[in-house]
């Protein structure tokens, strides 16, 4: 590679292969396709630690539960006031996405009492709530609620919650769908861009637990940020690293050990999908969930 001949121009995440390079007096990091950046025009960025919590132990938080986190701002403090009113004193001031347990709301639905004399603005709390399978899953079959409003999922074992975390959805050019899929297909790793001229483009190596519940959506990590309860994809469901290896591991198809890939049909079904908002409480089913519903629907029917 000559110093002085760019091959082309990149924006945004790139996976460094390392290690620095010197060519022609600079120093360059070697990046994923085999080309090199000058070491100055790359900024390391960490992948967040943040992660869900269990809640199928004994000593384990009970729903409904709530993440605190300012509106728009994931990284501030949330001041939590002594009535559910603006002006009331400030008795502490919560670390961004501290639990807190959700005791009661106020009348006009804009407060949710965190403790005695604790309360909390509804916007800056995202919540997570118990809520009835959809019908037809199996005793104890595993599968996940997506709320799009509150942006967070919880994990089920037939009516038993057993896991909840913060995930983000898609911005307003590029909304979440609505809808109750199954999960199609599992990668352990893949390069996911997009490139609609005008519109946005990107190329994103190595994203890691990728499961398709829809061909263009799936759940995933999101190595680069750290905005998880905020709106920040192109529709997919963003989650951190430490909650996408865990539902990837916990989520059907199995993923045999040594292989990269798993799919599932509706003869062997993958993880039921339940994406939600409040403008769609009640889902349509989506792709084979529609056949494997039907298919539980008439052996049903044949055992009567």
């Amino acid at each position: 590679m000559a110093a002085d001949r760019p091959a082309g121009r990149v924006a945004g995440p790139v996976g460094v292969r390392g290690p620095l390079v010197a060519i022609a007096g600079r120093r360059y990091w070697r990046v994923d396709g085999d080309q090199y950046l000058a070491a100055g025009e790359l900024v390391r960025r960490d992948p967040s630690r943040f992660r869900g919590v269990r809640l199928d132990a004994a000593e384990a938080p009970r729903l409904p539960l709530g993440w605190l986190q300012r509106a728009g701002d994931p990284t501030a403090e949330v001041p939590v006031r002594a009535a559910p009113e603006a002006g009331a004193a400030v008795v502490r001031r919560a670390a961004p996405r501290a639990i807190a347990p959700v005791l009661a709301s106020s009348l006009d639905g804009r407060w949710v009492r965190v403790g005695a004399e604790q309360w909390v603005a509804a916007e800056d709390l995202r919540v997570a709530r118990a809520t009835p399978p959809p019908a037809g899953l199996l005793a104890d079959e595993r599968w996940l609620d997506a709320d799009v409003d509150e942006r967070v999922v919880v994990a089920y074992e037939g009516t038993r919650p057993v896991y909840a975390t913060l995930f983000s959805p898609g911005v307003a050019f590029f909304p979440t769908p609505t809808g109750i899929w199954r999960i199609g297909r599992k990668v352990a790793d893949r390069y996911m861009g997009i490139d609609l001229p005008g519109v946005v483009r990107y190329g994103i190596p190595h994203v890691a637990w990728v499961q398709y519940f829809a061909p263009l959506y799936a759940l995933h990590v999101a190595y680069w940020h750290d905005g998880f309860g905020e709106a920040a994809s192109h529709g997919c469901l963003n989650l951190s690293p430490l909650d996408a290896r865990f539902l990837y591991a916990w989520a059907p198809p199995e993923v045999p050990p040594g292989w990269t890939e798993a799919r599932a049909d509706a003869a062997s079904p993958g993880l039921l999908v339940r994406v939600r908002s409040r403008r769609d409480p009640d889902p349509a089913r989506q792709g084979y969930e529609r056949d494997v519903a039907e298919a539980r629907r008439a052996a049903a029917a044949a055992t009567r």
